[in-house]
């Protein structure tokens, strides 16, 4: 039973209104920044002036739910009523309106545990990474009761919380470390940056009178009001990196891998783009070197034989064939086509190794195309033909987006990202005289509309792409974004329509980059999942991840590529 309630609460929440949505003012928009493993939203608010990091606004976090819930009820009216203060132009103001759904027991911060999938309490992970890439300069952790108001702080370390203390009068010392507004201080939640923040009790005061009363104080800090936290300077610094600046940042951690696998390939794949796009041809030849073991028949990068992962793995070799003039890598393609194509045993087989999981749009099509446009054989397209459509067949949903495989109709977000990138990739290498390209065309653009409508506010797409309360992922973002800016700057998909999706995207993109290349929440190797628990579970890697970082330099130079064009 428990796993019916939840199924039903989970695709519930994706086409519906709920109570906490509906009360809220037109300021803000409703945001889940979690699920917990009972199935429950962790609801936020997010004001619509405070998603951009860059503007003048002080952001400041409200968080009920730690405490008594009663708090939640007490934001929620804090939230209305502070759009109406006289200095309400000064601040932005985001709430959280339950940190801890279910009321589990209280955990001590930094949390334990993997992101998002703690058995125990996930809702204080889903809490502690949205702070850090939400930048906020101020968070309250607001408690409801006891008999006068007090604001309590965690351990000082000089500079401006012992400013922030006395200004706004804090008991410092008064917090456990492991409280979340003393952590917040210590720590830098998603590695962006600490956060200033406090503990306000409010006593018999109502909660609005508390936090107008604390306004003014925060206005004193250093004559100069509370300056932005070191999250949002961090957020804001990798904001106005242009995408090349983060290309050559991806560079120098990815894409010095020879292996003839999809994720190295990629890499290799992004370090072309960046000579192409830079003019430098450092890049290029660095990629030919490390290739060159396969050219010269050193090595096989077939290995031990077919499969998706050594196909795709052809993609850099097929990148070379297409820019130098060296017959060796173009017969590396053909053979790897070959192989696939005998792999079928009739016209209405796909290539084998697809596993029946939609990462295989991506696998085997692009390099057939490429085979077909280094060769001129007509067997390679109509393999690619053929692979699409079966794809498509055992994957393809009725509103456009592809569940990962037949198992469970869950839309994984890397599963929508493969054949977003696979058909971009496609019509690149397809001859525009190709015979049925139409088809891959219509494909393309059906699933660009689809991927679409499901772009979050802040600019990303979520780990399962129609469920907003799964995790914001690195990856799907950066294939869907590849994919609409290859497809505007080649002219396949309307530019109106179309960037507005690809500037917020790469916002979200690039913010989460550090400057050493390390990634915020890039979903860890997944195959067949038999149920949407289990993609809602999947592990979030923070930090250097090489099929991330391959993902984010292909976006990074194609969005480079774009803005030129733009």
């Amino acid at each position: 039973m428990k796993s019916i309630r939840n199924a039903l609460i989970l695709g519930l929440l994706s086409t519906t209104n709920s109570s906490w949505s509906q009360e809220m003012p037109d300021t803000h928009i409703a945001f889940p920044i979690g699920v917990t493993q009972d199935g429950d939203p962790i609801p936020a608010w997010l004001p619509k002036d405070g998603l951009n990091v860059n503007s003048p606004k002080k952001h400041i976090l409200l968080v009920a739910g730690l405490g008594e819930k009663k708090s939640t009820n007490a934001v929620k009216q804090a939230i209305h009523q502070l759009q109406d203060l006289p200095n309400s132009e000064s601040y932005s103001f985001a709430a959280i309106l339950d940190a801890n759904p279910g009321n589990h027991p209280s955990v001590e911060y930094p949390p334990k545990g993997r992101a998002y999938n703690d058995k125990t309490n996930p809702a204080a992970i889903y809490l502690w990474r949205f702070i850090g890439i939400y930048g906020p300069d101020f968070v309250i952790d607001l408690r409801l009761g006891g008999d006068t108001p007090r604001i309590r702080m965690g351990k000082r370390s000089g500079g401006i919380d012992k400013a922030l203390a006395k200004a706004i009068k804090a008991e410092t010392n008064s917090l456990p470390d492991g409280a979340l507004a003393s952590a917040l201080w210590r720590v830098n939640p998603a590695e962006v940056g600490s956060t200033p923040a406090i503990q306000l009790e409010t006593g018999r005061l109502e909660p609005i009178q508390a936090i107008t009363d604390l306004l003014p104080k925060l206005n004193n800090i250093n004559n100069n009001g509370i300056p932005h936290s070191q999250a949002r300077l961090q957020l804001q610094a990798r904001s106005k990196r242009k995408p090349i600046e983060t290309a050559s940042i991806l560079a120098a951690t990815y894409g010095n891998n020879p292996a003839p696998q999809y994720i190295p390939a990629l890499a290799l794949v992004g370090r072309l783009r960046l000579a192409e796009i830079t003019g430098t041809a450092s890049h290029q030849a660095h990629v030919a070197s490390l290739l060159q073991p396969y050219a010269n028949g050193q090595k096989n990068p077939l290995g031990k034989g077919l499969s998706g992962n050594n196909l795709a793995g052809h993609l850099a070799i097929a990148e070379l064939a297409f820019r130098e003039e060296n017959s060796a890598h173009a017969r590396l393609v053909e053979a790897a086509a070959q192989l696939a194509h005998e792999s079928r045993k009739s016209t209405q087989d796909p290539v084998s190794g697809h596993k029946e999981m939609s990462d295989s749009v991506f696998m085997a099509c692009p390099i057939l195309a490429a085979a077909h446009a280094l060769t001129g054989k007509p067997e390679f397209l109509e393999d690619c033909k053929a692979h699409l459509r079966y794809m498509q067949k055992i994957c393809l949903r009725k509103d456009g987006l592809y569940r990962h495989s037949p198992q469970d109709k869950a839309a994984w977000g890397r599963g929508n990202g493969f054949p977003a990138l696979g058909m971009a990739l496609t019509l690149t290498y397809l001859p525009e005289d190709a015979p049925g390209r139409v088809e891959f065309l219509n494909a393309y653009r059906n699933h660009m509309k689809a991927l679409a409508k499901h772009q979050d506010a802040t600019g990303m797409w979520h780990q399962v792409v129609d469920h907003p309360e799964s995790y914001r992922e690195m990856t799907v973002t950066c294939m869907t974004t590849f994919a609409m800016a290859r497809g505007v700057r080649k002219g396949w998909i309307d530019t109106k329509t179309f960037s507005p999706h690809i500037h917020k995207a790469w916002t979200a993109i690039n913010q989460r980059i550090n400057t050493d290349g390390r990634l915020i929440d890039v979903c860890t190797s997944t195959g067949k999942q038999k149920n949407l628990r289990g993609y809602l579970d999947r592990t979030a890697i923070l930090g250097n991840d090489s099929r991330g970082g391959a993902m984010a330099l292909l976006a990074a130079t194609e969005v480079a590529d774009f803005l030129n064009n733009d």
